[in-house]
This record gives structure tokens, C-alpha cells and sequence, in this order.
């Protein structure tokens, strides 16, 4: 064993520049070990686990010589070999042999084989098709040999083994072995030097735990929190009040509190970010042929379960996906083949989220849970429903997530046999309840995507969604609720036309008084309120007792004290300010406010008094002074020990006539501190314990400080509790009005989401008008002067550049005007366009919000179906083709006479005569059988020529041709078809996007044009001839 005076002596025998040049080659020999290190160990990617992390490889030749070559510089550097190896001997030292060159890491890798030759608990490799990754093999042997700590570790990690493990350990949480791995890589921290415990090690401050845990979700993994819960002060009590080999382990006893995923990240995890992140839980019965799926955002408490048949499940699931936008997909007990694997698979694949597949027994889900009444009766009649819940459920018990916090008063049903219901009957208006519970209008997974709903196709300009134009909300509740309301568009015309009366009283009154700037003023200003009362939740529920470093409980009393404020002023405002501010029309407009009452802010209002008359000193807590404990004993014994270490100091700064001051650290406080220069003028006496000394002072104890601070902090820890139980009995019985925060905090995002439209109504240019809705049983829809709501804003980008002004567009369809439009035309001339403008106008409408036009009337739809652009879809398999015909068969099997059917070129992927047959067919189909309104753009000219059924109505989008110069002049105007022969334009298309000269020539071959114009030929004379031509 080295002395550390002899090594002292040592290096102080060294001049100082010695040591300058010989870092500058530890240096060199530190960084070329690093990169061989880097070349050796495997890269940790997305998602993956390291299956043998940190496995020592044989260096390469050039690699050893390298290496050796530049120790062997640095040995001979100042002193060669010899001469070193004799100044260690007269140290009393011991050479080392070549096997303790390697580092601790080293060995633990070569000793523990079993930490890189991964096998699951019953030892399969990672190679089998079972293989569990979520275990880890360690044989009893070899786990007897470990330390305790190095015991308590592998404990957890060898049942978690797919999880990341912060582990605390005091005021760091430390990640080691292959967690270390990940950590080095993805986050790029630095191993600590010579490792922790023998394992490769990297650590971050408790502090910053959040902003690495979130990038590694971010990245895919699951995360552990791994907490310190049980104090040094009653983990010595624990060593001494038993004789149990169990109770005499030295180190603290720690526990995993969470683990966290991308779909079940809370408020705090979320580090700010509004949006909502759904988990979606998926399964697929076999028997009954039914698939159900249960979907919650946890941050924020609310969720969806439904269920639907499988004939037509594929479209309604990818719907799903495409509207609610998961983070993570679990797939309860399914099948990894068919249909709906692809699906799920091809969109986690495409997408940011993840998939997982989890396996629960039928037994564990049969458990009983508070359900309102219509949630029971549902789950009880749709078994594939209930799997998918209870599964969901199990999973989030997996992940520490206490059931506790999950609430199932406000749960949507879902169900395409009973319509959507909303669950809470009794917080609800009665006479909106019928109104509540019809369907709303429905989009399915092909109509979110191809009209740009949510997310952007890639359009250069910018994201100009539906969502965009719409979303001018300044709240976290706000901005979530009008994303919802775009997705699911109402049906109810009594709801529409609520919310359509409520933002014209608000552009009147905005135009007298500037209401809008207001409201949107206080609104600012409120929190996410649906988030914080779902954290309070987990708070008053969290069963482990966390042993923190930090002033993180004081921060939590103080951060409810400041939610509880908020909520006054939330009430107060809703109460007085609000009414002022839309006085005299306050009442009429709080009707499209679910929930909205004066019962319920008077409910509010009590609850508040009776939660801050908890707080006896309010001004105390706020300024740091947290205490609230049941128990003022505790408190008093406190404040005698503190007196009498203060009477300690006075009489030690009597006697030595010095001024000693305190020094604090933690649990070894009350330290005396002295300076150098004290220390010279008097002998320190022999009871003194020296804790802990600088270059400059030094800290003492004395018998009785020893025992007097041992003794606060055995009350401190009893006076931490004691309160810490108090404040959960304060959150919970702020918890037991949970509804009427959810009711307040549905309230306020209504308010901002009405706003929003309102807004939109307001600043979009050109003309917005009040879409009127017709009763009428046969479909109808008419528009003057319709504008695409997301480009008609574009003005001067659009007239700046390649682009042209916007060109609005009037048309009337249905009745006697007919039920399908044929639009034919040029390439480039709009046709695709105009079907967007409407479907994204109707939807507008729907959602209670003005429409981008001069005039606009319209019956209700019940399904908006869109069949547009030409793509596949290499990872599910699918043709440009397939994916065609798919979407056609969508509109022909579930279209009703009110739905709105968009079908633009259908029949382009094959070859022209089977396209045109299809089309046609198609065409047919809807216009006599279904009866709905349909826009049909297509190029296959010859339709007009062909008998269709008399309320097929054809029109063209206008250009003007110069043949001279080979040029073309789109006009994006709609006019009646006179029957004449339309061409494509394509060769122009093809000029413009600069084809060759001489591939343009020869495709404008008369003969091949003339060939190809005319289709009244047998199909196997017309192919010939068309190939003798080409070829010649």
C-alpha cells in the first residue's frame, strides 16, 4: 500500500516543467488509446441495445506500435527506465507487473463475462427468435461476488435490461456498464476517470436529469430513474436496531420509482412542450374479428377507446394514426403478420414513434376499476375494446405509473356502430347532450394526409396546413383543443351554428372595443392547467418516500401555492372581467362554453379558500420559509439545538478570542471553521475532530457539536416527513375536486380555441363569410368566390415569384345542377387544387369557423373522402396502383349519400385502356348508386363522349395555348365543358420542366398523337401500331 506522504514526496522531488511535458505525452498516449477504444466498441444506435458492450479486442499491430512508440518516448523522457524503477524502490515501492496496466473497467469485463456474452434470464442469446431483452442472465455464483452496491445494481438492471438506469447516488445520478455506454455516445458524456465501482461510469447532476433523460427518450430508449429512498441517518438506524445480515448492508436502500417512455412522458418530462404525446394501445381479436384500441395522453389525462370491425379497420386505423399523431404504438397480445402489422409498422417507420409489442394473460386484465356507468357497459360489450385498455393499463403499471392519477370521467367513446359519446352526462348542458353524442364529420387516414390537415407534404413555402391557418391560440389547453376540433369537425348543426354565433358577436364587439387583444391578454397569462392538475395527481399519489439533495420538495410547495393563485385569478376572471368585457351578450356567448356556469365557479371558488386556509403563513412560504408540519414539537426541539450550537460558538469565540464562523456542508454542518492564521496563534485542543480542511482553513467538531448535530438531523428527517405527509394530504384533498379542474380548464381552452377562429375570421385576407347550412335531404353545395384557406394568405408571394395571384372559384352542385363534376384539363391547371379548396372549406364550416369566400352554402357531410396523387408505399407493399384502388374501394364500400367524394385521375398507375375502364366504372357507381356529391378530375377526355347517367355534370379548367411559340398560359377559371375535344398539355408540362429538345419533337409525332387521341380501336391493333411507330 502506497503512503500518500511517500507519493507526495515523490512527485514534489519533480520540477515543475517536468510535469508540463509530461502531460503533453500522457496526452498523446491518452488519445491514442481513445481512438483504438473507439474503433473496438460498438456504436449505440437508435433504439438499440449494445448486446456486448465495451468487449476488449485485440489491438491491431499498428496499433500496439503506435502506442509503444510514444511510452517508450516518454519513459525515456527526463529519467529512462532504470533510474525510475530505482527511485520507486527507495520509496519502498512495489513494481507493478504488466497485468495492473489495465484498468479497472478492463478487468471487470474480463472477470464478468457474463456483462458482455448477453444472455436472457433463461440464458437464450440474443440471436434466438425468443429472446427476451428486457432480462439479463447473471449466475448465482458470480452475483454472490459482487459488492453490495455493485449487488443493488444488477439487481434491478438484470429484470430492466432494454432500460437506460439513472442511478442516484447523492447529488448525481450515475449510469453504468452498458448504460455508461449510452450515455458516452448519445449524450456525449465523458467516463469518469478510473470508473465507479469497477464498471464504466457517466454522470450528470440531479438538476439536469430531465433535459438527458428527455434527449434519450427523444432518441427512442426507455429511461429508469432509480431513487435514493431511504436516508443515511435512518439507514444507520436500520444497521442498528437488527441483527439481520439483510439490515447490516452499508448502503442506502434505493428503488426504481419510473420509467419512462416517449408515450408516457408527464408534464415535467415534457420540458414545456404543449402538444399532446398519445400513447396508443392496439388489439386485434382473432374471434370476434374486431379490433380495438384505447388511446391516452398522459400529461394531460384524457383518452379514447373504441372499437371497430377488421373488414374496415385498416382505413379507420390509419385514420387514427394520421389525426391523433401517436409518439408510441403497443401492440396487447398481436399477431406480428397481416394487414394491421404492416400498417403499424410502416408508420412507425415513417414517423417519430415508436412501436413495441407487449403480452398480458387475459387473468390480469379481468380487474375491477371505477368506470362511469356508459364506459362499464361499453367495455363490457366490446371485449377487443377492454383488452386494449386493461393492456394499456398493465403496461403503465409496468412503467411505475401509479393507477391513481389515471381518471376515466372524461373518456371519449369511440365506436362506428354507436357513434362517438362523450362519457361525463352529469357535468354536461342537458339539453346539448343529444348533440354531444351524434358523430362527428369523419376523415379518414388518406383525407388527413392529401389535404394537408395536420402535417405538410413538404411544400417549400412552409408548413401551410389547415392547422396552421386555424391555430392562433396562446394556451397549452388551447392549442391542443383546436387541433382536435379540425380533426373531428361537428355534425351537430345546433353546436355549428353556437359557435359560428359566438365569433360573429366577437368580430362585432372586436370591432367596438378591441375584446379580442383583451381576453387573449389574461389568457396568456393562465398555465397548463389540465397538465398541473394531472402532476398534482401523480404527487399526492407517489408511494415512494424520494430522499432528494436539492430544494426540490420546497420548490414543489411553492410551485402549488403558486397553481392555487392562479387558479383565484382564473375564476376571478371568468367571474367578473369576462362578463365586463362582453357585456351586454355575456350570456349568449358562455352557451358554446361546455360546462360554463355559475354554480361551478362558486364550486371553485370554496374549494380555493379551503386549500390556501392550509397554509397558516402564506407570506412565510413564499419567502422561503416552508413550514407546515402537523407536529410543532418537532419544530421547537429544532430551534432548542440550534440556540444552544449558537451558545457553543459565542463561548469557543470567547475563550480563543478569535472569530470563528460556521461552515455548512450538507449532513456535517455546524463545522468550526479557522483560518492559517488563527491556527498559528493557538494550539488546537485534542477533542477536536477535524472534518474537513482547505489550503488555507480548517473545520473542526466537538464531542458535543458532534452529538448535537446528529441528533438535528435524526428531527430534521422526522420534521421532513412530517410534513412531506401533510402536503400529500393537502394534494389530495385538492385531487378530490379534480372534475371541477378539468371543467375550469375545459372552459379556458374552449375560450381560446372560439378565439383562434375568430381570429381567422378576422385577419385572413380577402372576404370571409358566415357559411350557411342547408336542410335539405338531397346533398347540396354552393360557393362564389371560394380562396384555398392556406395559400390565399400567400398575396404577394404568390404574385412576386413563378407563382400567380390567387384565382377564386364559384360553382354549384347538387339537385338539379347534378350530383358528380367531371373536371377536365390541362396539366398544371389547377384541378387538384380546387378539389383541396373545397374539401378544406367544408371542413372549416363544419368547425364552426368562416369560410375563405364570398358566399358559401352547404348541406351537412357525415365523411370527407379524398383519392389524390400518385405514390406507393414500398414498406406495406403497395403499388402506385394499389394504393389507387384501395382508396376507390374505401368510397365505394363506406360512402353514404352525404358524404363528399374527391377523386382526382384515379387510373393513372396502369396502363390507359384498364385505368379508363376502372375510372369510368367508378364514376358510374357513385353518381347512381351512392348519390353523393363528387368531384371527379380526370384525363381521360374521352368521358364526355361516353353515356353516363344524366347527373354527371362536366367542366374544364381554362388555359390559353399559343402553338406557335409551343407556349401556355394557365387562367385557373372553371367553365362549363362545350363538348369539344380538351387536351392534357403534357408536352408543354414537359417543356417546362426542361426535357430535351429532341425527346420533345419526337414525342409530338402526329401519327403517335393522332394514334393515342383516339381509343375507338381494338386494344391489340392499337398497341402494334403505337410500337411501329415508336421503335421505328
Amino acid at each position: 500500500m502506497k503512503s500518500q506522504s511517500s507519493l507526495l514526496s515523490f512527485f514534489e522531488t519533480k520540477p515543475k516543467n517536468t510535469y508540463e511535458e509530461d502531460n503533453k505525452f500522457f496526452g498523446k498516449i491518452k488519445r491514442t488509446r481513445e481512438s483504438s477504444e473507439e474503433k473496438v466498441t460498438d456504436i449505440v444506435k437508435k433504439g438499440a441495445r449494445l448486446q456486448a458492450p465495451f468487449v476488449p479486442k485485440e489491438e491491431t499491430k499498428v496499433e500496439k506500435q503506435a502506442t509503444v512508440s510514444l511510452e517508450q518516448e516518454f519513459l525515456k523522457h527526463k529519467l529512462d527506465l532504470k533510474q525510475r524503477q530505482e527511485k520507486k524502490r527507495n520509496l519502498g515501492q512495489i513494481i507493478e507487473d504488466s497485468s495492473s496496466l489495465k484498468t479497472g473497467e478492463e478487468r471487470w469485463s474480463e472477470i464478468n463475462r457474463w456483462a458482455t456474452e448477453i444472455r436472457d434470464e433463461k440464458q437464450r442469446l440474443p440471436t434466438d427468435e425468443d429472446y427476451d431483452p428486457s432480462t439479463l442472465y447473471i449466475p448465482p455464483e458470480a452475483f454472490k461476488q459482487l459488492s453490495p452496491f455493485q449487488k443493488q445494481f444488477w439487481e434491478l438492471k438484470r429484470k430492466h435490461y432494454d432500460v437506460v438506469l439513472f442511478f442516484k447516488k447523492g447529488k448525481f445520478y450515475e449510469l453504468y456498464d452498458c448504460d455508461a455506454d449510452i450515455g458516452h455516445s448519445v449524450l456525449g458524456l465523458n467516463y469518469t476517470a478510473g470508473g465507479r465501482i469497477e464498471m464504466r461510469c457517466v454522470g450528470v447532476p440531479e438538476t439536469s436529469f430531465a433535459r438527458y433523460a428527455s434527449k434519450l427518450v427523444d432518441n427512442g430508449f426507455k429511461v429508469g430513474r432509480v431513487e435514493q429512498v431511504e436516508t443515511t441517518t435512518a439507514a444507520a438506524q436500520r444497521r442498528r436496531s437488527s441483527d439481520s445480515l439483510d439490515s447490516k448492508i452499508a448502503v442506502c436502500q434505493r428503488s426504481l420509482v419510473r420509467v419512462m417512455t416517449k408515450g408516457s412522458l408527464t408534464a415535467d418530462e415534457l420540458n414545456g412542450d404543449p402538444s399532446s404525446h398519445f400513447l396508443l394501445c392496439i388489439h386485434q381479436c382473432t374471434v370476434s374479428k374486431k379490433t380495438g384500441f384505447f388511446y391516452l395522453d398522459v400529461s394531460a389525462g384524457y383518452s379514447t377507446v373504441g372499437e371497430m370491425n377488421d373488414d374496415a379497420g385498416i382505413v379507420d386505423m390509419e385514420a387514427i394514426l394520421l389525426s391523433v399523431q401517436p409518439v408510441e404504438v403497443v401492440v396487447i397480445n398481436g399477431q406480428r403478420e397481416g394487414p394491421l402489422s404492416e400498417l403499424l409498422k410502416y408508420f412507425t417507420n415513417t414517423t417519430n414513434c415508436i412501436l413495441t409489442h407487449q403480452q398480458f394473460s387475459v387473468d390480469c386484465c379481468q380487474r375491477n376499476a371505477n368506470f362511469p356507468t356508459p364506459l362499464e357497459q361499453f367495455l363490457l360489450r366490446h371485449s377487443a375494446a377492454s383488452m386494449a385498455l386493461f393492456g394499456c393499463l398493465e403496461y403503465l403499471k409496468s412503467l411505475y405509473i401509479s393507477m391513481e392519477v389515471l381518471r376515466f370521467d372524461s373518456t371519449i367513446i369511440w365506436d362506428k356502430c354507436c357513434t362517438k359519446e362523450h362519457i361525463p352526462k352529469s357535468f354536461s348542458n342537458e339539453d346539448n347532450w343529444e348533440c354531444s353524442c351524434s358523430a362527428n364529420l369523419s376523415l379518414i387516414g388518406s383525407t388527413i394526409f392529401n389535404l394537408d390537415i395536420v402535417t405538410s407534404r413538404g411544400n417549400k413555402m412552409g408548413s401551410h396546413t389547415l392547422l396552421s391557418f386555424v391555430d392562433h391560440t396562446v394556451t397549452a389547453g388551447g392549442k391542443r383543443l383546436i387541433k382536435q376540433w379540425i380533426c373531428s369537425p361537428l355534425m351537430c348543426r345546433s353546436r355549428i351554428e353556437q359557435r359560428l354565433d359566438s365569433i360573429e358577436f366577437i368580430l362585432k364587439k372586436d370591432s367596438e372595443s378591441n375584446v379580442l387583444e383583451q381576453i387573449r391578454k389574461h389568457l396568456n397569462q393562465i398555465p397548463d392547467i389540465e397538465r398541473h392538475v394531472v402532476k398534482i395527481q401523480n404527487l399526492a399519489y407517489c408511494s415512494h418516500q424520494v430522499v432528494m439533495f436539492d430544494d426540490s420538495e420546497k420548490r414543489k410547495v411553492l410551485e402549488f401555492l403558486k397553481f392555487l393563485k392562479c387558479l383565484d385569478r382564473v375564476v376571478e376572471f371568468l367571474k367578473k372581467q369576462l362578463p365586463l368585457i362582453l357585456f351586454p351578450e355575456f350570456d349568449s356567448f358562455v352557451r358554446s362554453l361546455s360546462n360554463f356556469d355559475n354554480n361551478l365557479l362558486h364550486k371553485c371558488r370554496n374549494v380555493l379558500d379551503d386549500l390556501f386556509n392550509e397554509f397558516p403563513d402564506v407570506d412565510g412560504i413564499e419567502s422561503g420559509e416552508v413550514n407546515f408540519s402537523e407536529d410543532s414539537t418537532l419544530k421547537n426541539e429544532i430551534e432548542n439545538i440550534e440556540s444552544r450550537l449558537q451558545c457553543i460558538l459565542e463561548e469557543l469565540r470567547e475563550q480563543m478570542k478569535l472569530d470563528i464562523q460556521w461552515f455548512h456542508r450538507f449532513r456535517e454542518s455546524y463545522q468550526l471553521e479557522f483560518s492559517q492564521s488563527a491556527l498559528e496563534k493557538i494550539n488546537i485542543p485534542n477533542e477536536f475532530i477535524l472534518m474537513s480542511q482547505t489550503c488555507d482553513k480548517r473545520r473542526f467538531w466537538t464531542p458535543e457539536i458532534k452529538q448535537l448535530v446528529k441528533k438535528r438531523n435524526e428531527l430534521l428527517e422526522a420534521h421532513t416527513t412530517s410534513e412531506s405527509s401533510k402536503f400529500k394530504k393537502i394534494l389530495r384533498k385538492f385531487d378530490d375536486s379534480a372534475i371541477l379542474w378539468r371543467d375550469l380548464a375545459k372552459i379556458i381552452s374552449e375560450l381560446d380555441a372560439l378565439l383562434s377562429l375568430a381570429q381567422t375570421s378576422r385577419s385572413s385576407s380577402g372576404i370571409m363569410c358566415r357559411p350557411e347550412i342547408i336542410d335539405s335531404e338531397k346533398p347540396h353545395l354552393l360557393v362564389e368566390e371560394l380562396r384555398h384557406p392556406c395559400l390565399a394568405d400567400l398575396g404577394d408571394l404568390y404574385a412576386s415569384g413563378s407563382c400567380r395571384t390567387f384565382i377564386p372559384v364559384s360553382l354549384k352542385l347538387g339537385a338539379a345542377e347534378g350530383t358528380s363534376f367531371v373536371i377536365r384539363g390541362p396539366n398544371m391547371g389547377g384541378k387538384s387544387t380546387l378539389l383541396r379548396e373545397i374539401c378544406l372549406a367544408v371542413i372549416l364550416a363544419q368547425c364552426g369557423c368562416f369560410v375563405p369566400a364570398k358566399k358559401f352554402q352547404f348541406t351537412l357531410f357525415d365523411k370527407i373522402f379524398t383519392r389524390m396523387g400518385a405514390s406507393d408505399a414500398i414498406g406495406r407493399g403497395q403499388s402506385t396502383f394499389l394504393l389507387e384502388v384501395q382508396e376507390a374501394a374505401a368510397v365505394l364500400n363506406t360512402a353514404t349519400k352525404s358524404s363528399l367524394v374527391v377523386i382526382d385521375e384515379l387510373g393513372r398507375g396502369t396502363s390507359t385502356y384498364d385505368g379508363y375502364a376502372i375510372a369510368k366504372a367508378v364514376l358510374n357507381d357513385v353518381s347512381t348508386r351512392i348519390g353523393c356529391l363528387c368531384f371527379f378530375s380526370t384525363h381521360y377526355h374521352n368521358l364526355i363522349h361516353e353515356k353516363l347517367p344524366s347527373n354527371i355534370r362536366f367542366f374544364e379548367m381554362q388555359a390559353e395555348v399559343d402553338e406557335e411559340k409551343k407556349d401556355i398560359t394557365f387562367l385557373y377559371s372553371l367553365k362549363p365543358s362545350s363538348g369539344s375535344f380538351v387536351s392534357s398539355r403534357g408536352i408543354y408540362c414537359a417543356k417546362m420542366a426542361s426535357l430535351p429538345e429532341e425527346v420533345l419533337v419526337r414525342a409530338e409525332d402526329p401519327k403517335i398523337r393522332a394514334l393515342l387521341n383516339g381509343m375507338d380501336q381494338p386494344y391489340d391493333k392499337t398497341e402494334a401500331e403505337f410500337l411501329s411507330i415508336v421503335h421505328r
